[in-house]
């Protein structure tokens, strides 16, 4: 057992520790000189030759190429300072160690002994690497598609621009239309409005989350507040009222929260049944870790099995002729709430009203 240490105990404990241990001893700091002084069982396992006859030799004459990669700076450092030093990971292999990727830590024991621990990594480093690349790229692949559906949509928007002129260019000129060509034009008009609106949206998809701006303080209620004056005129139509407590304020992109919160008060009063006064109700249960916020409705509700449906791109439960829209709206919330690493869920019954719910992490 080496001298310094304390008791039979803690030589057991470093003999059946499965993390690999070697214990040097500091002998000249001007050459960064150590002495190898002990080595577990785990370590010879781990690095997979046998240590035993290093013990007792100096470092260099053992591993010199430990010096290049600036490993007793790191033993002298923690003996310094009396801390941890987390060499982390490394990839290192000479003439009797197989190259491989380790995880190191110097620790010190006192002023002149260190102890080396040593996991061998090289799998989980093999998984990370792949699984790095290939998030780079489906991440790639993402942007593309972001790219090409922004470019699509731009482009399509032009020329139904131009049709929409025509059509009520020759509307205006054609005063002497039949009934039946009148009703050809509206139906045409509609239809080109509607695909127009369809093709908004998905640019608005498509642009979520691709802003340059960085993060900020977002005030939710004077965003609610802005939300409220610029529906007013469709509340007052549909006698709707939004009633909102004191809302947090967020660290996150200002105009998608907005836009987050404008789809769920628009739909909120849109889907309401015939006869019934829309009453939208948002409330803060924040909690220490995250800013919670639910939206109320008294509308039409949402059945069981279609709440999660709901939150994908086209999914409309409803007919375009009982409720307009493309069906793109609770996407952009979805994926409005992803980028601030945030959940939206649902709770609803058919026919009794909708409450959603955003709950998205504080930055601490």
């Amino acid at each position: 057992m080496p001298p310094f240490l304390p008791a039979e105990l803690s030589f057991s404990i470093l003999e059946n520790l499965p993390v690999g241990i070697f214990i040097l001893k500091l002998e000249d700091l001007k050459s960064k000189e150590f002495r190898n002084i002990y080595v577990n069982p785990a370590n010879s396992k781990i690095v997979g030759i046998d240590f035993q006859p290093f013990v007792g030799k100096t470092l260099r004459e053992s591993f010199p190429d430990s010096y290049k990669h600036g490993l007793p700076d790191a033993y002298i450092k923690a003996l310094q300072t009396g801390e941890t030093v987390i060499i982390g990971e490394m990839d290192y292999g000479d003439d009797k160690v197989e190259r491989k990727t380790w995880y190191l830590e110097a620790v010190p024991i006192d002023h002149e002994h260190v102890m080396l621990t040593t996991e061998n990594i090289t799998e989980l480093s093999v998984a990370k690497r792949l699984l790095e690349q290939r998030s780079q790229k489906l991440e790639h692949k993402n942007k593309e598609m972001e790219q090409f559906t922004y470019m699509v949509s731009h482009d399509l928007k032009s020329p139904m621009n131009s049709v929409i002129g025509w059509i009520n260019l020759l509307k205006e000129e054609g005063e002497e239309m039949s009934p039946l060509v009148q009703q050809a034009f509206n139906a045409v008009d509609t239809s080109v409005h509607r695909m127009k609106r369809l093709v908004e949206d998905i640019l608005d998809y498509a642009l979520i989350g691709t802003s340059k701006k960085e993060k900020s303080q977002v005030n939710l209620t004077l965003i609610c507040k802005a939300i409220v004056e610029d529906l007013k005129e469709r509340m007052e139509i549909s006698h709707a009222q939004v009633v909102f407590d004191e809302l947090p304020v967020v660290e996150g992109f200002e105009t998608e929260l907005r836009q987050l919160l404008q789809n769920l008060i628009h739909n909120a009063i849109k889907f309401t049944g015939a006869g019934v006064d829309p009453l939208v109700k948002l409330e803060n249960h924040s909690t220490s870790d995250f800013h919670i916020i639910s939206i109320a409705d008294n509308g039409i509700g949402i059945a069981k099995e279609d709440q999660e449906k709901i939150f994908g791109v086209f999914n409309r439960l409803n007919l375009e002729t009982e409720y307009s829209g493309s069906g793109i709206g609770l996407a952009n919330c979805k994926k409005i709430v992803d980028l601030h690493n945030g959940t939206l869920w649902v709770d609803s019954e058919l026919g009794k009203g909708s409450v959603f719910h955003i709950k998205i992490p504080k930055n601490h």
